[in-house]
């Protein structure tokens, strides 16, 4: 059952200074899972916004154990463990859902450090397990927590556990879902309304988001307009409104760039909307979870920036991401069900040719691709 590490936990305080973890805070790391399965769901729906509910048997088959206690202190480590996956690939495609849910509970715990639950993206459906969560800290404990999203831990205290706790029943008042969080949006812009200075953003599954046009950007905006024809694409860094899981209206941007054409989530996002028969009647439509899994191990892993590749649809429901070094022809053909992946390339100067099949869930196979790419390209500059 392959399994990685997920959460290291420190418990802080004079009581756990004699080692040991004590019995009463065990309630916390079941609420905790609870909360990140809650959260998990909530993420895989922001990235399927035409869906309502997660799919059945969501993170079946995955869970979070914890496999010991770090020596030296009160720290249990916890591992996530995938499982096989089923005959769709959906075990290891939901996984990451997991390390999203798990950097965004810790991001809202942060903002309650900070007292600024603005930042808090959670809503108050999440918030309500912090009554659980921490319950049985003293006043001078606190649970530590880190995550990759953020360059230092986060404490949650007595204090910081009841401004979640407020923000809650706040939110829950409201009767609302919208929530205002810090987001990264991408998609192109087909209008623009110059009078009111605002432009509405095309996102992959064809909803629209209305945005200001602000001033040291409106160069920017107006350049992805006028190419709007030509699938010029943006990405808007900003405070963006979400109506549940859907982002709804752009507050505040922060930023706007234009996506290079090679921009691999880019060109994922160009096979979301493709049908059943696309190619002439033939052709099955890739698998959107799994178009979501290879955009994130695209960009947690692939570190050759200057070597993006080329990406298509397979007839097959798969991707094919292909490059050209020199005199080379490079293809990586991905099953996005399974994960794995045939490598291929062909020198059509010799006919020299090489295969391998790559497992794309393991770290070491994302090593050996780039080091590869990058082998082969610094031999075709020499």
């Amino acid at each position: 059952m392959p399994s990685a590490e997920f959460l290291r936990p420190r418990y802080c305080g004079a009581r756990f200074e004699r080692g040991g973890l004590p019995l009463d805070v065990l309630g916390d790391l079941a609420a905790f899972n609870q909360l990140l399965v809650e959260v998990a769901k909530w993420c895989f729906l922001r990235e399927h916004a035409d869906r309502r509910r997660a799919p059945k048997g969501f993170g079946r088959g995955i869970a979070c154990r914890m496999t010991g206690i770090e020596r030296g202190s009160v720290t249990p480590i916890i591992t996530l463990s995938t499982g096989r996956s089923d005959q769709h690939g959906a075990r290891r495609s939901h996984s990451h859902y997991y390390e999203m849910a798990r950097d965004s509970i810790i991001d809202a715990i942060g903002a309650a450090e900070m007292d600024d639950l603005s930042r808090c993206g959670l809503t108050g459906k999440h918030l309500v397990y912090f009554r659980k969560i921490g319950r049985g800290l003293g006043n001078d404990e606190a649970i530590e927590f880190s995550a990759s999203s953020r360059k230092t831990a986060v404490q949650l205290t007595q204090t910081s556990r009841a401004r979640l706790v407020r923000e809650s029943h706040r939110r829950l008042q409201k009767g609302t879902s919208q929530v205002l969080t810090s987001a990264t949006l991408r998609g192109r812009i087909p209008e623009v309304d110059r009078g009111k200075m605002t432009f509405e953003m095309q996102l992959r599954d064809g909803r629209r988001v209305t945005g200001p046009v602000v001033k040291d950007y409106s160069s920017v905006v107006f350049d992805a307009f006028n190419h709007y024809n030509k699938s010029r694409k943006v990405r808007v860094h900003a405070s963006v409104r979400y109506k549940g899981s859907r982002p709804d209206q752009v507050e505040t941007v922060e930023k706007i760039t234009i996506l290079d054409k090679l921009d691999v989530g880019a060109q994922l996002d160009d096979l979301w909307q493709l049908k059943r028969g696309w190619m002439n009647g033939e052709g099955v439509p890739p698998n959107q979870e799994g178009l979501a899994w290879l955009e994130n191990q695209f960009s947690r892993h692939f570190r050759c920036d200057d070597l993006s590749p080329h990406i298509y649809p397979t007839l097959a429901g798969g991707v094919q991401a292909e490059w050209t070094l020199g005199t080379r022809e490079v293809s990586l053909e991905v099953n996005l069900l399974t994960h794995q992946a045939e490598w291929y390339w062909v020198d059509v100067s010799s006919d020299d040719e090489e295969g391998r099949m790559l497992d794309l869930d393991d770290r070491s196979s994302w090593g050996w691709l780039c080091d590869r790419l990058c082998q082969m390209a610094e031999s075709d500059i020499g």
